[in-house]
C-alpha cells in the first residue's frame, strides 16, 4: 500500500479539541483519520 500526504483545513479550536480527545484514547489525528476513511469505504456510507 502506498501512503501518500494529504492536507485538510479545519477549525483551530475544533483541531485542538479533537487532537485532545484522540490522544486520551492513545489515537492521533493521523490514526482516526485512516481509521474513519476505511470504515467509509468498507461500509460505503457515513456512519454518524
Amino acid at each position: 500500500m502506498t501512503r501518500v500526504s494529504t492536507s485538510i483545513r479545519i477549525d483551530a479550536d475544533l483541531k485542538q479539541a479533537a487532537s485532545k480527545q484522540l490522544a486520551s484514547m492513545g489515537l492521533s489525528m493521523n490514526t482516526y483519520l485512516n481509521m474513519a476513511l476505511r470504515q467509509l469505504v468498507l461500509q460505503q456510507a457515513i456512519s454518524f
